[in-house]
């Protein structure tokens, strides 16, 4: 039986990278452009809401020639739909279907949404957060338009 894998595996997270300013030119490009779009692409693939998705919980390395995008600490990750009895993390409560209390994916993209804009425009945590509250109150055609408009900038065409 093999080792299992540790999170040093994973690679660097992508607020080490990007966001210290660590990362050069081209790989900022690189992990703009491609990262969060494959990080979104296998949490959606997957089915999965992460609920503690932020730009330390992406990992990239650099496996034959090519960099790779890892999501990490899937610890508090759910099933789209799953019944949440608490959100793993406090600031996040609002993020969840009050009515229900189910894992929202909608809301889950919102975060990532936000996180995004937060991440390159140089926003702040409040912004961040300020940003999602405000995603949360618009029609399901309105919030579509608003994080494909983010969403676009980063995930390359043909995802989504």
């Amino acid at each position: 039986m093999g080792r299992k894998p540790s999170l040093e595996d994973a690679g660097e997270p992508l607020d080490t990278l990007v966001v210290s300013g660590n990362a050069g030119k081209e790989l900022a490009r690189v992990v703009k452009r491609d990262v969060w779009g494959a990080a979104l692409a296998a949490l959606e693939e997957a089915e999965l809401v992460h609920a503690d998705l932020h730009p330390g919980n992406v990992c990239i390395r650099e496996r034959d020639g090519k960099l790779e995008a890892l999501v990490v600490d899937l610890e508090g990750a759910v099933k789209e739909g799953s019944k949440l009895e608490e959100s793993p993390i406090k600031y996040r409560d609002e993020l969840l279907n009050e009515s229900s209390n189910t894992a929202s994916t909608k809301m889950d993209k919102a975060w990532v949404a936000a996180i995004l804009q937060c991440l390159w425009e140089e926003g702040s945590f409040h912004d961040l957060v300020k940003g999602v509250r405000g995603l949360k109150n618009l029609s399901h055609a309105e919030f579509k338009e608003r994080t494909e408009d983010i969403l676009c900038k980063i995930v390359p065409s043909g995802r989504s």
